[in-house]
């Protein structure tokens, strides 16, 4: 029996010293992976996600602001265009 837990044990051992190569590894291939991704994320000039959702909603603003002034510039138009008419007209009755 003694000669069967040794066994077990020396098995037990070799299988956690596997788990932990395989554990160090993985961490080692998700680093190179992320350096990968990283270094051809550089080179195609590509930006952080935080950067792309912050020049998002400054579009968004913009076109929001662009929106308003457009309908103000409309009613100031329509204001204008209303006060010439009656002005062209009594100038033409005066002529």
């Amino acid at each position: 029996m003694q000669a069967r837990e040794k066994i077990l044990d020396d098995v037990a051992r070799v299988a956690g010293g596997a788990v932990s190569a395989f554990s160090s590894l993985r961490r080692q291939v998700k680093d190179e992976v992320r350096a990968r991704i990283d270094e051809l994320a550089q080179r195609l000039d590509l930006v952080p996600r935080e950067d792309f959702d912050r020049v998002e909603l400054m579009a968004f603003k913009a076109r929001e602001e662009q929106a308003n002034l457009i309908k103000r510039i409309e009613a100031l138009e329509a204001q204008l265009g209303a006060a010439p008419k009656t002005k062209s007209k009594s100038k033409a009755k005066r002529k």
